[in-house]
C-alpha cells in the first residue's frame, strides 16, 4: 500500500493492519492523516499494488487545506 498523486505529501498512513499486503477476500483497515501544506483542494491515492501486473486497487484521497 503506498500513497500517491500530485499531494502524496500531504496524506500519509498512519496506522494498519493491512500487514505486508492484502490476499484475496482479505479486508484491512487504514487511518489516513492530512496535514496539507497548502491552501485550496489536496488531492491524492492509496494505491494497494499487485506482483501479478494487475492495475492496483486504488482509493481517492482528498482535503481542503486552509491558510491560518
Amino acid at each position: 500500500l503506498v500513497v500517491a498523486g500530485d499531494d502524496a505529501g500531504d496524506f500519509r498512513i498512519a496506522r494498519t493492519d493491512c500487514g505486508g499486503g492484502l490476499v484475496p477476500t482479505r479486508a484491512c483497515a487504514l487511518e489516513i492523516v492530512f496535514e496539507p501544506s497548502g491552501a485550496g483542494l489536496r488531492t491524492g491515492r492509496i494505491e494497494a499494488r499487485t506482483d501479478s501486473g494487475v492495475e492496483p486497487a486504488l482509493v481517492l484521497l482528498g482535503g481542503t487545506g486552509e491558510v491560518r
